[in-house]
Parts: structure tokens; C-alpha cells; sequence
């Protein structure tokens, strides 16, 4: 996943208790440490598994992953619990409910926003005017909003009855409604998406099936509509249903055979796709097209994972240690004085440098059977990431070739 991913793509990996630990280590070595976002915690059951000896499990991990720096990320938000919202919206008028929340924020500014307004100084007590931006629909603002002085803006507010004078006392506050609230931010903890039960519509059978809404949080978060994503355990299909759901294109790949005909069937379920003669399905948009031959790498079997460095005692190939200047003039011998990366040759060997074929990063041995003749250019090229077949399509790229 890591090679075939977008410089703007994320990876994420469902796991649980037992492995957890294990395969953090795995992709910090793949993607590297400073790649790793969240480790998301979905709690997927109330009541915890009886255990005599430990604590009782109810949660699984999912273990967040950026390509790149400039990966793309969405902030996601839920709905207010009903608890929350009679809590904190406690009052309401025809426009609905609303909570009182400041007009003003520590500080205090020498501009319009640290003047007083209506009698009141903000600055007496070290504060400072703030106009939220909040507003709900029915409230216009004029055109030449960004040109009023902060006293402005809070008589329009005030006009449009957006301002609570407060029964006793004089600080006014802003009326914030809960029509013009986003929601609950998504954090790295889930709890209010439950597992599978057995009373639920979306369930298969499939013994690891996945809530829709579980993945349809992660892709709304780490996609954009148009971008395509990818399952390479799709299982009962859940990914593939909730990227058609949000508008993305999707690629879904699991050895059940069986995985095909649920995606069609989910599909037609949710009702994105109709049947149409034969057993044949009809997208509302776009089309589905199913293959079994297995994917063909198109990366010499290269291993994409330079972050990580694995150290193990390796058995050498039989016959006699070489020093380096025993492997250059063998390796002159059999080869010529030819760069192997560039198929330039050089009239004086002293051009050409020792290396290897697979990198020492990835397990290479020091042994004559791995070894070969560079030039400075590409062996800076290759540095210890690349093998020789990637070297030399790498410099077909850069039409470095000298043939």
C-alpha cells in the first residue's frame, strides 16, 4: 500500500489487542515514524469480554498513516448528543435553540475591536470586542460587512436581535444557535459507533464485517470526492459500498470469491445499483468491472520500505571472501569496464565504484554475488533504496541511458 499510494494518500489499519503493538513497530519502519497520525480507538462493544486474569476488551485500533506531508485530511463532525444539547442550548426563541456564548476575548487591542460600545469598555478588564462568525441563515450581513468598525458590526448584530443583554448585569453576549453548529469534531476516540449486531440491516454474516459509518468517517476525512480508494481486504464490501455512498471511486480485493456477488448484491441493496436482466446490476453512475487474475507488479519486486532497517545474521553464498579490490577487478573481468546502471563505459576503471545489488538497508550481502559496478552519478542516484532494476528504470526516466 505504501508504493502504490498518492503523495496526498493515507493508509488506514483496522487491528486489534493481539497485534497492535507489533504492527505500529511494522509501519513506523514503512512509512516512517514522523508519518504516523492517530491512533484512533473504536470502542465496538458496552460490555467488556469476561476474563479471570485481565481486564475485560472493548475496543479495537485503528492505526492512522500519512504518505506524505501534504496528505489530505478533512475535519469530520458527528451530531450533538441529546444530553449535550439540552445541557448547554438551553434557551430557544422562534429561531430555535441557542446558547449564549461571549462577545469579547482576553487581550486588549488599541483598534475598533478594543473601543467601547454602548457604554461598555472591554478594555477595563483587560478584554477585547470578538465578532463571531456564526450565523444562521436568515441573517444577512451587508455587503460592506469587512469594512465595518468592530461598533458596527455589533449594532447590525444587535439590529438583526443576534445580541443577549443579560437581565442583570451589562456585558452583552452573542446568540449562538444550534442550526449553525458543525457538531462534535472526530477525535481519536469513537465511541458512538456500535459493531456488528445481529439485528442490524447492514449485516452479512461476514464474520469482521464493519459499520458504514465507521468507514465512511475515515473516508470523508483522508478523500475528496473523485479520489479513489482502495481495499485490499474488502471482505463483505463494506469500503466499496461507503466510497460509492460519498461519491468516491473504489477498488475492493479479498480471496473469498464470494466477495464479488456481496458487493453487487450491497450495491443493489442500498440502491445505487438496479438489477438489469441476467443477474446483471446497473450503477446510478459509473460501472463496476470485476476481474480474478491476481494484480502484476510493475516495480521489479522492489521492497518499499526504506525506514526500515532490519539487522539479521545471514548465510553467505559458498566460495571465497573477495576484498573490494578483489570484486572490482573480478567484476571488470566478467562485465567490462561498464557503469551497470547506465551502460556507459569508461576508459580508465578508476570511474567506477563498488556496490550492491539489493541495498545493505534491505538484507543485501557484502558477497561477490551481490555486488557491481557503478558510476558516481548513478550510484547517488541508487543510494541504498534502490536495486539495480529500479536504478535502470530510473535513469530510462531521466533518459540517462547511454543506449
Amino acid at each position: 500500500m505504501h508504493r502504490v499510494l498518492r503523495d496526498d494518500g493515507s493508509l488506514y489499519l483496522h487491528i486489534d489487542h493481539t497485534a497492535g503493538a507489533w504492527t505500529k513497530a511494522l509501519l513506523d519502519g514503512i512509512f516512517g515514524r514522523r508519518q504516523f497520525r492517530n491512533e484512533v480507538v473504536w470502542k465496538r462493544i458496552n460490555v467488556p469480554k469476561v476474563a479471570k486474569s485481565r481486564f475485560g476488551f472493548t475496543h479495537d485500533t485503528i492505526l492512522f498513516y500519512a504518505k506524505g506531508d501534504e496528505a489530505t485530511f478533512n475535519p469530520v463532525y458527528t451530531e450533538y448528543a441529546p444530553d449535550y444539547v439540552e445541557r448547554h442550548f438551553s434557551h430557544s426563541d422562534q429561531r430555535g435553540k441557542y446558547q449564549i456564548t461571549p462577545l469579547t476575548g482576553s487581550g486588549i487591542r488599541h483598534g475598533s475591536s478594543g473601543q467601547p460600545w454602548r457604554g461598555i469598555n472591554p478594555s477595563e478588564k483587560g478584554h477585547h470586542w470578538t465578532i463571531p462568525s456564526a450565523t444562521p441563515e436568515h441573517v444577512s450581513l451587508p455587503p460592506n460587512w469587512e469594512e465595518l468598525t468592530t461598533q458596527e458590526r455589533l449594532d447590525h448584530l444587535d439590529s438583526q436581535d443576534m445580541v443577549y443583554w443579560p437581565p442583570k448585569g451589562s456585558v452583552p453576549r452573542f446568540k449562538c444557535y444550534l442550526s449553525t453548529m458543525q457538531g462534535v469534531r472526530m477525535s481519536d476516540l469513537i465511541t458512538d459507533v456500535s459493531s456488528m449486531q445481529g439485528s442490524s440491516k447492514e449485516r452479512t454474516g461476514y464474520p469482521t464485517q464493519k459499520p458504514l459509518a465507521l468507514l465512511e468517517r475515515v473516508i470523508r476525512a483522508s478523500s475528496n470526492k473523485g479520489d479513489v480508494v482502495l481495499d485490499p481486504f474488502a471482505g463483505c464490501a463494506t469500503t466499496p459500498i461507503a466510497a460509492e455512498r460519498l461519491g468516491r471511486k473504489w477498488i475492493g480485493m479479498d480471496i473469498w470469491e464470494g466477495a464479488h456477488e456481496i458487493v453487487l448484491q450491497r450495491l443493489e441493496s442500498e440502491g445505487i445499483a438496479t438489477p438489469e436482466g441476467n443477474g446483471g446490476r446497473l450503477l446510478t453512475f459509473g460501472d463496476v468491472h470485476y476481474s480474478t487474475a491476481p494484480p502484476v507488479r510493475s516495480d521489479d519486486n522492489e521492497v518499499a520500505s526504506p525506514n526500515l532497517k532490519l539487522k539479521s545474521k545471514v548465510l553467505e553464498p559458498p566460495g571465497p571472501r573477495m576484498s573490494r579490490e578483489e570484486m572490482k577487478a573480478h567484476l571488470v573481468d566478467v562485465y567490462g569496464q561498464v557503469c551497470r546502471g547506465c551502460d556507459r563505459f569508461f576508459d580508465d576503471p578508476l570511474y567506477l565504484e563498488l556496490d550492491h545489488n539489493t541495498p545493505r538497508s534491505d538484507g543485501g550481502l557484502n558477497h561477490i554475488s551481490n555486488r557491481l559496478l557503478l558510476c558516481g552519478p548513478c550510484n547517488r542516484i541508487k543510494s541504498n533504496t534502490l536495486t539495480l532494476s529500479g536504478l535502470r528504470r530510473r535513469n530510462r526516466e531521466l533518459g540517462r541511458m547511454s543506449r
